[in-house]
């Protein structure tokens, strides 16, 4: 059974979900009615110091307008979250350098020589969530070029259909480290993906690795190398 004030501090938390509707604010004309949004404003606080994760993600959606809403899923905003100027630091020049990648035949690493250029998508009207072009080429197999749209989606939660699980500044502030997971295939079998990510203005280290089931560690698929 919910103690008093907790009861309390839940019925404030529906009025402040009506005040958080997109019609037009309430005027209070009495002083107990600004009281009881004080209040709320109070048990919000310690709702978010003490509630279980269900309750955060009411109040993480009380406090964004409708739209965004109906947009952007809530359990992303609890998450670790990349800025789109983490992405943009990749635009301009175009970058050179190499991929290593595991070879499972010979179950040696082989290395090739590889480019990359990056840019926003500047489409009109503008794309619903920030989007770059991403084309990777491979200087000595053009065959196997390749390019894409990238997008970050859940307000910086989910790059493409990867979750975030980590961001950090690199120190100096010299540029952005985050890793980005999900669930998905490698050599035709079940595996966890995780790619991490380490970005300067002059280096980018884009890095795959691997977990198969039944295995405790990652273990390195393929890493890309590119400076300019």
């Amino acid at each position: 059974m919910l103690s008093l004030d907790r009861a309390r501090a839940i019925e404030d938390l529906d009025l402040v979900a009506e005040s958080a509707h997109p019609w037009p604010a309430k005027l209070f004309h009495s002083n107990g009615e600004v009281d009881r949004m004080k209040r709320a404003a109070r048990s919000i606080a310690c709702l978010l110091a003490t509630a279980p994760a269900p309750i955060i993600a009411i109040l993480q959606g009380c406090a964004e307008s409708s739209e965004t809403r109906s947009t952007s899923p809530i359990h992303a905003a609890a998450g670790p979250r990349v800025l789109p100027a983490d992405l943009d630091m990749l635009t301009g020049k175009p970058w050179a350098g190499t991929l290593t990648y595991l070879d499972y035949t010979s179950k040696k690493p082989t290395e090739i020589r590889s480019t990359l250029n990056f840019s926003r998508v500047t489409t009109s009207p503008a794309p619903a969530e920030p989007s770059w072009n991403m084309n990777v080429g491979y200087t000595d197999e053009p065959h196997a070029n390749s390019g894409n749209v990238v997008a970050l989606r859940d307000r910086g939660g989910v790059l493409e259909d990867e979750t975030i699980t980590e961001r950090a500044e690199l120190p100096d502030h010299a540029g952005v480290r985050f890793v980005a997971e999900r669930d998905g295939e490698d050599d035709k079998r079940p595996a966890r993906i995780r790619h991490v990510y380490t970005i300067t203005p002059h280096e980018f280290t884009l890095q795959k690795l691997v977990r198969f089931p039944g295995e405790t560690d990652f273990f390195e698929r393929h890493v890309y190398r590119w400076t300019r």
